[in-house]
C-alpha cells in the first residue's frame, strides 16, 4: 500500500459523518472493496442519542468483501445458484470512539494487504458498489424506479442508467431493486393499496378475524398483527405449541 493510501490511517475525525465522507473517498480513490463487519458495536440510539448522533459506533471493524473462509454450497444441494465472495482475504482495520480525545481514531492492529487483485474495473463490478452508486445518486435512483414502475424492460433500464449516469447495473441488480422498492407495482396498484385491499378482504371473509396495526409517531407502519379464526382455533386447541414460520436463517 503506497504512502498516499496510508495517510488515511493517520487521521482523526470529529464525528461519524466526517469519517464516512473520508472513508468513501478512500475506497473510491483506491478501489477498496471494504465493508463494516456485522458484529461491530453501535451506540444505542434511544439511551445514548448524543453519542449515536455524533459517533454512531463505539468501535467498528472493517473487512474486505472477500473476508471469511471459502464457502461452498455442498451440504444439501439447495440454492445451487447462490454465490459467495469469500476467499479468506485477511484485510481489516478498526476504528473506535476514543473517549479521552472524544474523536474517532484508528486502532493500531490492522492488515492492509489483500490476497486478490484490486483495480477500477474490478471495483466497479462489485454488486454492492454498483447499488451504492445508484442509491447515492438521487437522480439516477429516481429514474431507475420510474422506469420500473413504467414496466420498462430491464435491458432498456440498464442502458439508460449507464448512458446517463455511467452506472453499469446488471439484470440481477434491476430485479433486486424491483423487489426492494416500497412501491413495487402489481398491475396498477401500489404496495399500500394492495395491503389495504388484502386487509379488507381478510376482515370481510370473517368478522371474527383479527387485525391490529402498529405505527410509529410519524404514522409509518411498523408491524401488522393478523389472526384468523383458523389460527384462533389452533391456538385454543394446541396452546402449548409454538408455530414459527421462517425462511432462510
Amino acid at each position: 500500500m503506497d504512502h498516499d493510501q496510508d495517510v488515511f490511517f493517520t487521521k482523526q475525525f470529529e464525528n461519524w459523518a466526517d469519517f464516512e465522507t473520508e472513508f468513501k473517498s478512500w475506497c473510491n480513490d483506491y478501489y477498496q472493496p471494504v465493508n463494516i463487519k456485522r458484529h461491530s458495536i453501535k451506540y444505542n440510539e434511544k439511551i445514548m442519542k448524543d453519542l449515536f448522533d455524533r459517533f454512531r459506533y463505539s468501535n467498528v471493524k472493517y473487512v474486505c468483501h472477500h473476508s471469511g473462509p471459502v464457502k461452498r454450497n455442498t451440504k444439501d444441494g439447495s440454492r445451487p445458484n447462490q454465490e459467495s465472495g469469500r476467499i479468506d482475504c485477511q484485510f481489516y482495520f478498526r476504528i473506535k470512539h476514543d473517549t479521552e480525545l472524544n474523536k474517532i481514531v484508528f486502532m493500531k492492529k490492522k492488515i492492509l494487504n489483500h490476497n486478490h487483485p484490486i483495480g477500477k474495473l474490478i471495483y466497479k463490478n462489485y454488486t454492492f458498489i454498483r447499488n451504492k452508486e445508484l442509491k447515492e445518486n438521487e437522480e439516477a435512483y429516481d429514474l431507475c424506479k420510474m422506469l420500473i414502475t413504467a414496466n420498462t424492460s430491464t435491458y432498456n433500464n440498464r442502458k439508460l442508467i449507464n448512458e446517463k449516469f455511467n452506472i453499469n447495473l446488471t439484470r440481477k441488480d434491476i430485479n433486486n431493486i424491483k423487489k426492494k422498492i416500497n412501491f413495487n407495482l402489481f398491475g396498477n396498484q401500489s404496495d399500500p393499496e394492495l395491503l389495504h385491499a388484502w386487509v379488507d378482504n381478510i376482515l370481510s371473509e370473517d368478522s371474527n378475524n383479527s387485525i391490529k396495526i402498529k405505527t410509529n409517531e410519524n404514522g409509518t407502519l411498523e408491524c401488522l398483527y393478523i389472526q384468523t379464526m383458523q389460527m384462533k382455533a389452533w391456538f385454543n386447541k394446541y396452546s402449548n405449541i409454538l408455530h414459527l414460520d421462517s425462511t432462510f436463517k
